[in-house]
Formats: C-alpha cells, sequence, structure tokens
C-alpha cells in the first residue's frame, strides 16, 4: 500500500504541473462583433500585418509586458522566439512598416481597456479573463 501511495504521489507531481497551466485565448469586449478568428488572423493582427479584419472592422491590439506570456504566445502563434520577436520589431519600426501592440504592465488595466473598446483584443491565459471578454481564438 505505501508503495502505491508513493507512486500515486510521484504521478501527480508529474501531471500537476501539466494540468494546471492555464490555456493562452484571444479576447476581445463581449460587446465587439468581432467573432471567431482564425490562427493565420491571429497571427497577422500580432505581427502588425492587418490592422483590420477582412470585414472591414478596424482592430488595435494590446498585450501584457509579461515576457513569459509573450513567450508561450508567440511561439505558438507564429514559431518566433522573443529575441526573433524583437528583431522583427525592430526591422518593421526602422522601416515604417508597422509597430508593435501597445504593452500594458497591469492585468486590470489591459483588461479595463479591452472592456471598454470594441476594437482592441489582446491574448491572456484564460484565468485571467472575466465576464467582459468573450474568447474569439484558442491558441493550440
Amino acid at each position: 500500500m505505501h508503495h502505491l501511495k508513493c507512486f500515486l504521489t510521484a504521478l501527480l507531481l508529474i501531471i500537476l504541473p501539466v494540468t494546471t497551466q492555464a490555456e493562452m485565448v484571444v479576447v476581445v469586449a463581449k460587446s465587439s462583433s468581432m467573432m471567431e478568428l482564425t490562427e493565420r488572423e491571429i497571427r497577422r493582427i500580432f505581427l502588425a500585418k492587418t490592422r483590420r479584419l477582412n470585414n472591414g472592422l478596424r482592430i488595435q491590439p494590446i498585450e501584457l509586458s509579461n515576457a513569459e506570456y509573450k513567450a508561450r504566445f508567440y511561439q505558438k502563434v507564429t514559431g518566433k522566439t522573443l529575441h526573433q520577436l524583437n528583431s522583427y520589431w525592430t526591422t518593421l519600426i526602422f522601416t515604417g512598416k508597422g509597430k508593435p501592440p501597445k504593452n500594458l504592465d497591469k492585468t486590470h488595466d489591459l483588461l479595463d481597456e479591452l472592456a471598454a473598446n470594441p476594437m482592441a483584443i489582446a491574448y491572456l491565459p484564460d484565468k485571467l479573463i472575466d465576464d467582459r471578454l468573450k474568447v474569439v481564438h484558442i491558441v493550440r
């Protein structure tokens, strides 16, 4: 019985970190007319390749300054590391072809801006979103 308990405890310690990591989602204000977006659309929005959706709706990407969130999001959506992303932004800014999303330091500031601006779009761990927002994409 003792061996079984030890085995189960060890198994939980291995599984628990994987299952407790929040899923990354892309969100907008509940009042926004934006609906479900594809990964390609998300990639184009957050790499400043477009500022409008296919239906002509203007969008404003914003993000938290949190390096961990950025690294997870951009690696999954664009395949870029933070170092590659910084080089990308430097080139875009230098050539005048774009600029990175607006960065906010505090989660509540980002949530407030998202809720108040139907054109704003951001990515967050799903555990941080509240009832003022709706999910338009789940990052896989």
